[in-house]
């Protein structure tokens, strides 16, 4: 056997962990005896070996030692991990209500982060990017009550929503709402000013930018039926308030409820009628009011894109910065220049804004944004600072929406 051909040794039985050598100089006189590692053993003369028997050995290569159990174990694993992150996908609402009866989501991601660990440390990899994936992908659905578990519900209206008595309710997970171009682009000529005002490069993007709003929530119908122009013009008229912005989904809002008309809600003074509001990480708006703000598009009042500054505000200075980092800045301007606004029309002679507007900042936050986008030339010629301001907040100008950047 040549002296230069090197072997790989391995234990047939795989009970004995090392194996005894001797080594010969080449008069073939013994030079030393010596126990070595099977893992890291190599000779180059296979007579040095003592006992041969209980052991296996291939020239130039290791024992193959067939498939490894774990291995196998872990791509199944990994196979129902991907097939089971789907069936929770299809159906999110369902598993958030299951997970939620289970004292919260943090629990389980944590137990599973645990696993994921242990498993790495030992050595076990192909289970550990299963755990990975699944915490990905949960995390993803959860990553509002992850990251906000002691967040407060968000009221603009401080009390809560009630209903004389129960009406039917229509749930459309946004995701499996698939309107097409033509549909949308219906909806939007026959009762959306906006869209038609925009040049045709924006409104491919503005139809693009609907679609991804609409399957990123759920869409709740108190009544017996529902239009597709539900969905599709609100999400409108959220893109319309966002269009200048890189991030436009609102993500901590997922729930948007439509109710045919006024909703109320009991106060200490008893039961109010509202056309909107927003609370925790719901928007509710009534059908009706929406309508209506769209259908006069100069008197600068408009529920949706109302109700929809409120979101907005709370998602990029509360919630988090879910919109672009240039936001706060923008905000602090326009609060800076609103605040003396907020004031003259508080006094005798203004007029712009509506009672409402002062009863609070927010509100009159809320009403800018109406006033910006329907009444632009007005706000412009009486306060040119503050429109000036929210020109650079909102990223366009509604006098000229011909010319709006891309973004």
């Amino acid at each position: 056997m040549p002296n230069d051909t090197t072997y790989q040794v391995a234990s047939n039985n795989n009970s004995d962990d090392s194996i005894v050598t001797s080594f010969y100089d080449s008069a073939g006189n013994m030079i030393k005896t010596s126990k070595q590692s099977i893992k890291d053993l190599q000779i180059n003369n296979l007579e040095t070996l003592q006992n041969e028997s209980p052991y296996k050995y291939e020239a130039g290569m290791k024992t193959d030692p067939g498939i490894d159990p774990a291995l196998l174990i872990g791509a199944i694993l990994l196979f129902l991990l991907i097939g089971f992150a789907f069936v929770v996908k299809r159906n999110t609402a369902l598993w958030k209500k299951v997970l939620m009866q289970m004292d919260g989501p943090q629990k389980l991601i944590s137990v599973i982060a645990l696993v994921c660990t242990l498993l790495f440390f030992n050595g076990r990899i192909e289970f550990g990017w299963g755990a990975i994936l699944f915490i990905v992908i949960l995390a993803g659905e959860f990553k509002d009550e992850i990251f906000y578990p002691d967040r407060v519900d968000i009221e603009t209206e401080e009390v809560p929503l009630v209903q004389d008595e129960p009406k039917p309710v229509l749930q459309y997970n946004g995701s499996d709402l698939h309107f097409t171009d033509a549909e949308i682009e219906s909806a939007l000529k026959k009762r959306f000013p906006y869209y038609t005002a925009i040049s045709d490069e924006n409104k491919e993007r503005f139809i693009h930018r609907i679609k991804n709003f609409i399957a990123d929530k759920i869409f709740y119908i108190h009544d017996d039926s529902g239009y597709k122009e539900m969905p599709i013009l609100i999400s409108a008229s959220a893109i319309q308030l966002t269009f200048g912005y890189k991030k436009y989904l609102l993500p901590y809002f997922k729930n948007i409820h439509v109710f045919p008309e006024e909703f109320f809600r009991s106060s200490e003074l008893g039961i109010c009628a509202l056309a909107g509001n927003v609370s925790g990480n719901t928007i509710n708006l009534s059908w009706k009011h929406f309508l209506h703000g769209y259908q006069d598009g100069t008197d600068g009042q408009n529920v949706g894109l109302h109700e929809l500054a409120h979101a907005l505000y709370y998602q990029a200075l509360i919630i988090t910065k879910g919109v672009d980092e240039d936001f706060g800045e923008s905000y602090d301007q326009f609060a800076s220049f609103g605040n003396k606004v907020y004031d003259a029309e508080m006094n005798p002679g203004g007029g712009l804004y509506s009672e409402y507007a002062n009863k609070n900042f927010q509100e009159f936050w809320a009403e800018s944004a109406e006033i910006f986008f329907e009444r632009p030339q007005e706000l412009k010629d009486l306060y040119t600072d503050l429109y000036e301001t929210l020109k650079d907040l909102f990223n366009q100008d509604p006098l000229n929406l011909q010319d709006l950047p891309l973004r």
